[in-house]
């Protein structure tokens, strides 16, 4: 670490989702939804399974199906190089964690979000069942 002058960073999802909320059009209150979404996934160690673009990947394409959108496109195939059956493991266990809220303890996400900057997103209605989700 002395050599590195503690310069150590770690690649998180919100580092790929400018890129993909570009490639899939989303508006600037659709664009905070999906950082709410990847924001929550930051303290959930279950997403230490998946990378970090894939999770983002995920976040875009929850976004589009609660949008009533396709929710996966081959834009953004090409974009970030997986397939819609590449995220759907990423994106049962987004459903998983967003469905949780409700219930749970720590609540600085939701706050940060709540707030007119952020959209008032965390106060809308989220998507919760992965069974409804038009990838799932």
């Amino acid at each position: 670490l002395d050599v590195l002058e503690f310069q150590v960073l770690s690649t998180t999802p919100l580092a790929f989702l400018p890129r993909l909320c570009k490639t899939a059009g989303l508006d600037a209150a659709s664009v905070s939804l999906a950082k709410y979404y990847v924001e929550w996934t930051l303290q959930e160690i279950a997403f230490l399974n998946f990378l970090p673009s894939q999770t983002a990947a995920a976040a875009v394409a929850l976004v589009l199906g609660t949008r009533g959108e396709v929710p996966w496109t081959e834009a953004l195939e090409a974009t970030s190089g997986y397939s819609a059956a590449d995220i759907t493991p990423c994106l049962a266990e987004l459903c998983r964690v967003i469905g949780n809220i409700p219930k749970a303890t720590l609540h600085a996400v939701w706050d940060k979000f709540s707030h007119s900057n952020w959209h008032r997103v965390s106060s809308g209605t989220v998507w919760a069942d992965p069974e409804s989700h038009p990838l799932m």
